[in-house]
């Protein structure tokens, strides 16, 4: 059930496809990393067939590594499409909050903002207390935002907790071993897949 929104508040979207862009890059090198071990694994595996009785096809590894990586990848894009489709930011006389339609929601009120930071991808709100406030920049209304939020508090130099990227080191990390758990699966769901063909083939 989608949240109500205050009378009082400005509604403004993501640009779906200015946002793609933006964090195409961030998603890029996963992508890259899931793509090259999960090949690299189907050759292998594939290479230690030739020594068997019932050697894999070339083709059949080929096609199976294409189909479900091109699954897998129009699974992500559509989770994403509706994810950045649902965000929405409210700008208030007193507040400014991300909402994803009721499923998720953080709000910052103005007496909170102690400085706002642009960085290349958006702004941030720095806050005295809590979570700093994260605004893309490839929100629809962007400057009209920029131009309201820089009157609540001045802008500040793009150092200390302002400057760290939206995504850290941690997060990082944790993306990088998902990515090669998902490479593994991936590669162990292919293997499958041979193997009942050979099975259906006899």
């Amino acid at each position: 059930m989608h949240a109500m929104v205050p009378s009082d508040a400005r509604v403004f979207v993501l640009d779906v496809g200015k946002h793609a862009r933006l964090f195409g890059g961030m998603l890029g090198w996963i992508a890259v990393l899931i793509l090259v071990a999960a090949a690299l694994f189907q050759l292998l595996w594939w290479q230690a067939s030739l020594d068997t009785k019932y050697p894999d096809s070339a083709l059949v590894s080929a096609v199976t590594l294409v189909g479900v990586v091109g699954g897998l990848a129009l699974l992500l894009w559509l989770m994403l499409w509706s994810m950045f489709s649902n965000y929405r930011l409210l700008l208030g006389p007193g507040f400014v909050a991300v909402d994803s339609r009721g499923r998720f929601r953080q709000q910052v009120n103005r007496d909170e903002v102690e400085g706002v930071c642009e960085l290349a991808v958006g702004l941030v709100l720095m806050r005295r207390r809590g979570l700093a406030l994260r605004i893309p920049r490839s929100l629809n209304g962007y400057q009209e935002v920029r131009t309201e939020l820089l009157t609540w508090a001045p802008l500040l130099p793009a150092q200390g907790p302002g400057s760290r990227p939206w995504i850290g080191a941690v997060g990082k990390l944790l993306i990088g071993v998902g990515s090669l758990l998902v490479a593994f699966l991936l590669a162990m769901l292919l293997a499958i897949v041979n193997v009942l063909v050979k099975i259906a083939t006899g």
